[in-house]
């Protein structure tokens, strides 16, 4: 049996999983240009890869809180952590950023 531990990660990665975020983010209107909001969420992936529960950590409104859970469950999907080579069910921290960049009238 092999030793391998590793932590769960999204397919293709947190570079890729960051893009994703970048690409597919709503910016809630109440938020001004220039503004950056972080939400930080944990997230259990089951020893299939699927997210199960997202606990908000940290949040600065509701607006993101629900914008972040919905960029997780829509998004790409996980691999799920190993030890010795076998997958377990673990959870995940992740930073969701909000960057105002439009002037909103």
């Amino acid at each position: 049996m092999s030793n391998v531990s590793s932590p769960a990660e999204p397919v293709g990665g947190m570079n890729a999983f960051e893009k994703y975020v970048e690409s597919e983010i709503r910016i809630p209107l109440s938020i001004k240009k220039g503004d950056r909001k972080i939400v930080i969420v944990e997230v259990t992936i089951k020893e299939t890869g699927e997210t199960g529960e997202i606990k908000v950590i940290r949040s600065p409104a509701t607006e993101f809180s629900d914008e972040a859970k919905r960029l997780i469950k829509e998004g790409p999907a996980w691999n799920p952590a190993l030890i010795g080579g076998k997958n377990i069910e673990s959870k995940a921290r992740l930073r969701i950023v909000f960057e105002g960049k439009n002037d909103n009238i």
